[in-house]
C-alpha cells in the first residue's frame, strides 16, 4: 500500500530519548512484536484513539517510505487491515514534519488539520 508518508505515533519523553539516541528503538509495544508499529495518513486518528487515550504530549512524525529502505513492510493486522511495520530502528534524522496532538480535558485528541476526517491538510516538508 505504497504512500507519500507514513506516520509514528511518540509522546514528549519517546521523541526526547530518540533525538537524543539519533534513533528510535521502539516503545515496549514495538519491541514484543518485533518491529515499529508505524500508520498511513488515514490510521492515525485511529491509532491515537486505540493507544493513546489519556496520555498527552503526543506528537506525529512523518517519513517518507523510501528513506525507511527495505525494512519497511505492510503487513495485515488480525482484522485484515494493512499496517506499515518497520523491521529496524527508526532514523529520526529522516523524520519530513512533525506535529503536536492537543490532549482535550476529556482525555480525548485533537488532531493536527493533516489528520483529520475529510480534511485535505497541509503535508509540505
Amino acid at each position: 500500500m505504497p504512500t507519500e508518508f507514513v506516520y509514528k505515533v511518540l509522546d514528549a519523553v519517546e521523541l526526547a530519548a530518540a533525538a537524543a539516541e539519533g534513533d528510535y528503538a521502539g516503545s515496549a509495544h514495538d519491541r514484543r512484536d518485533g518491529f515499529i508499529h508505524l500508520s498511513g495518513r488515514d490510521q492515525v486518528a485511529g491509532v491515537i484513539e486505540r493507544y493513546f487515550i489519556g496520555r498527552g504530549d503526543l506528537c506525529v512524525i512523518a517519513f517518507r517510505p523510501a528513506d525507511l529502505g527495505a525494512d519497511l513492510r505492510w503487513e495485515a493486522n488480525k482484522t485484515g487491515e494493512e499496517f506499515p511495520h518497520l523491521y529496524a530502528p527508526l532514523p529520526m534524522n529522516k523524520a519530513r514534519s512533525r506535529w503536536i496532538v492537543v490532549e482535550r480535558a476529556n482525555g480525548r485528541h485533537e488532531l493536527p488539520t493533516p489528520f483529520r476526517t475529510g480534511s485535505a491538510g497541509d503535508l509540505r516538508e
